[in-house]
């Protein structure tokens, strides 16, 4: 009854300090071994296909959550699944061809190890457009899923980048993108666009998406330290 309800976690952190309290416990250091939005062998009414979209883009919204809790360390679950294949991170586990929750945790390990704040269009219950940002001296990267369950809620969404690292004001600048939508159900990471830029003299970055329903985005953005790093992001 809570699939389109990943925000129902967010305060677990709370309710457990409570709990520990009420015994006269100190906080204790949680460790989410499973966590998921087809339990057993659960599926959706849009099948196996449009499954795989729901399970990366509903766990990028459950680890969101518990990402913004202190002391609690989500584990995604599972590799694959001995009866739920929609849960899987492969095609098959000999030939480790990624599957689109494979590839949701690939772009969070994309991500600069400092978080950087961001803004999201997530209504009450968890449902909408989604962010987690990092940064680091000469890149930053922010990624975006668009959660909906099996609602068909489309955005056109501006994503807006203010504040940039000083190496963006200075060096030329290269802009990654990375799409996970509909259109893709194994395979390697899709890179959609790599521009070079010249310098952004206002430190700051602008572009326009849209995301259908379970689609994820990664776009990340590199101040170019050398010449010869152009020439290889132009081949």
């Amino acid at each position: 009854d809570n699939k389109d309800n990943p925000a129902l976690v967010r305060n677990e952190r709370v309710t457990l300090d409570g709990w520990l309290a009420a015994r006269k416990l100190a906080s204790r250091p949680v460790y989410i071994s499973e966590m998921g939005i087809f339990p057993i062998d659960r599926a959706s009414a849009l099948g196996l296909s449009a499954d795989f979209h729901l399970q990366a883009a509903g766990m990028a919204a459950l680890m969101y959550y518990y990402g913004n809790q202190p002391g609690i360390t989500p584990f995604n679950w599972t590799m694959n699944h001995p009866q739920n294949a929609r849960k899987n991170m492969f095609v098959d586990k000999a030939g480790g061809v990624p599957r689109p929750y494979y590839l949701m945790q690939q772009m969070c390990s994309m991500l600069p190890e400092t978080r950087y704040p961001c803004t999201t269009l997530l209504n009450e219950r968890g449902l909408g457009i989604g962010a987690m940002a990092g940064g680091s001296s000469n890149q930053v990267a922010v990624m975006t899923w668009n959660y909906q369950w099996t609602n068909s809620t489309t955005f056109n969404t501006t994503l807006t980048l203010r504040g940039l690292p000083a190496a963006f004001e200075s060096q030329r600048v290269r802009v990654e993108s990375y799409l996970v939508d509909t259109n893709f159900e194994s395979g390697e990471l899709p890179k959609i666009a790599d521009v070079i830029h010249e310098p952004f003299s206002s430190r700051g970055y602008e572009e326009k998406f849209e995301y259908e329903p379970n689609a994820l985005r990664l776009i990340v953005l590199t101040a170019l330290r050398e010449p010869n790093e152009t020439a290889k992001a132009d081949k």
